[in-house]
């Protein structure tokens, strides 16, 4: 038996879903990145650097979408939905443990 984590609405969440790409562990790291990404964003700009600029700086540390989508293999645009909030932005309401996928064939 394993736990799987269920929202409010009693559906699957995070890297047990049906359809997750990364696992929850790469969403923290993701996250993580870019609260660095903000920070320097934050920072350049206290500077007065213009916004085309700061751009290239964090492609150049690959801290854009596009470098961070390409270390962990997924698409820009879900690492700026995470970066929204629109995907795995939720805590689960609860677990439920569920058979092992080897304990149903056997």
């Amino acid at each position: 038996m394993r736990l799987v984590a269920i929202s409010e609405a009693g559906k699957r969440m995070g890297e047990d879903h049906g359809r997750a790409k990364l696992s929850n562990h790469d969403i923290d790291l993701i996250q993580s990145l870019l609260e660095c990404r903000d920070a320097l964003i934050a920072e350049y700009s206290k500077v007065g650097l213009p916004l085309t600029q700061i751009h290239v700086v964090l492609r150049k540390a690959q801290l854009g979408y596009g470098g961070i989508a390409w270390k962990f293999e997924c698409s820009k645009r879900l690492v700026r939905d995470i970066h929204s909030g629109k995907v795995r932005s939720c805590h689960p309401a609860r677990f439920k443990r569920v058979p092992d996928k080897q304990e149903c064939i056997a």
